[in-house]
């Protein structure tokens, strides 16, 4: 997992499956608990998508509730 924040304070992370050799953004949406900012994701994976091998099969997108950075 590779944390990051943009100026505004959302929080975002590539998590890289090994097995697939792909990576997939993990946006936790900032004060809702444990949901998800979608939109983000998906900015994300189109924003990517010419620079990293990204995941396409959104089912194996996992969430990382706690993880370190975000």
């Amino acid at each position: 997992l590779v944390p990051f924040v943009d100026a505004t304070g959302r929080r975002a992370g590539l998590v890289y499956l090994y097995k697939q050799g792909t990576f997939y953004p993990f946006a936790p949406q900032a004060g809702a608990g444990r949901t998800r900012d979608n939109l983000l994701e998906i900015q994300l994976r189109d924003l990517l998508a010419g620079e990293l091998p990204v995941e396409r099969e959104m089912s194996r997108w996992l969430a990382i509730w706690g993880a370190p950075g975000l």
